[in-house]
Protein backbone atom coordinates (compact mmCIF):
# COMPACT_ATOMS: atom_id res chain seq x y z
CA UNK A 1 0.00 0.00 0.00
CA UNK A 2 1.47 3.37 -0.78
CA UNK A 3 1.30 6.35 0.94
CA UNK A 4 1.68 10.30 0.18
CA UNK A 5 -0.08 12.77 2.59
CA UNK A 6 0.78 14.82 6.27
CA UNK A 7 1.98 12.81 9.59
CA UNK A 8 3.27 13.60 13.23
CA UNK A 9 6.86 12.87 14.28
CA UNK A 10 7.55 11.52 17.09
CA UNK A 11 11.06 10.31 17.40
CA UNK A 12 13.95 10.89 14.94
CA UNK A 13 17.47 8.84 15.18
CA UNK A 14 20.57 8.10 13.19
CA UNK A 15 21.15 4.15 13.30
CA UNK A 16 24.62 3.77 13.33
CA UNK A 17 24.64 -0.14 11.89
CA UNK A 18 22.72 0.94 8.76
CA UNK A 19 23.69 4.85 8.49
CA UNK A 20 20.27 5.84 7.91
CA UNK A 21 18.05 8.55 9.58
CA UNK A 22 15.00 6.08 11.46
CA UNK A 23 11.69 8.23 11.64
CA UNK A 24 8.87 7.36 14.19
CA UNK A 25 5.39 8.55 11.91
CA UNK A 26 1.82 8.64 12.34
CA UNK A 27 -0.51 9.15 9.13
CA UNK A 28 -2.46 12.09 10.06
CA UNK A 29 -5.49 10.15 7.93
CA UNK A 30 -4.79 6.86 10.30
CA UNK A 31 -3.30 5.29 7.25
CA UNK A 32 -1.18 3.68 10.36
CA UNK A 33 0.12 4.25 13.54
CA UNK A 34 3.70 5.21 14.76
CA UNK A 35 5.57 3.16 12.81
CA UNK A 36 9.35 3.69 11.57
CA UNK A 37 10.60 4.41 8.84
CA UNK A 38 14.06 4.80 7.11
CA UNK A 39 14.99 8.00 5.18
CA UNK A 40 17.46 7.93 1.78
CA UNK A 41 21.06 7.57 3.24
CA UNK A 42 21.87 10.75 0.67
CA UNK A 43 19.38 12.63 2.65
CA UNK A 44 20.29 11.98 6.06
CA UNK A 45 21.17 15.41 6.37
CA UNK A 46 18.06 17.24 4.67
CA UNK A 47 15.85 14.94 6.70
CA UNK A 48 17.35 15.32 10.46
CA UNK A 49 17.34 18.94 10.27
CA UNK A 50 13.52 18.99 8.74
CA UNK A 51 12.70 16.27 11.19
CA UNK A 52 14.11 18.12 14.41
CA UNK A 53 12.28 21.58 12.83
CA UNK A 54 9.07 20.08 12.88
CA UNK A 55 9.44 18.20 16.47
CA UNK A 56 10.23 21.92 17.78
CA UNK A 57 7.18 23.01 16.89
CA UNK A 58 3.55 21.11 17.89
CA UNK A 59 1.33 22.94 14.66
CA UNK A 60 3.97 21.35 11.85
CA UNK A 61 3.49 18.08 10.06
CA UNK A 62 5.92 16.39 7.78
CA UNK A 63 4.88 15.59 4.52
CA UNK A 64 6.19 11.96 3.37
CA UNK A 65 5.67 9.57 -0.12
CA UNK A 66 6.67 6.08 0.74
CA UNK A 67 5.98 3.17 -2.25
CA UNK A 68 5.08 0.68 0.67
CA UNK A 69 4.16 0.67 3.71
CA UNK A 70 5.60 -1.49 6.03
CA UNK A 71 8.11 -1.43 9.24
CA UNK A 72 11.25 0.08 8.25
CA UNK A 73 9.83 0.93 4.51
CA UNK A 74 12.19 3.78 2.55
CA UNK A 75 10.92 7.44 2.24
CA UNK A 76 10.99 8.52 -1.00
CA UNK A 77 9.86 11.74 -0.37
CA UNK A 78 10.13 14.19 2.82
CA UNK A 79 9.59 17.73 3.98
CA UNK A 80 7.21 19.99 5.87
CA UNK A 81 3.71 20.37 5.23
CA UNK A 82 1.28 22.88 4.84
Amino acid sequence: MAFEGACEIRRVLFNTDTRRVQLDLKATNGEFDWSWFLCKQQANREVLATAIAAMTSPTVKVYVAINNVALFAEITTFGLAK
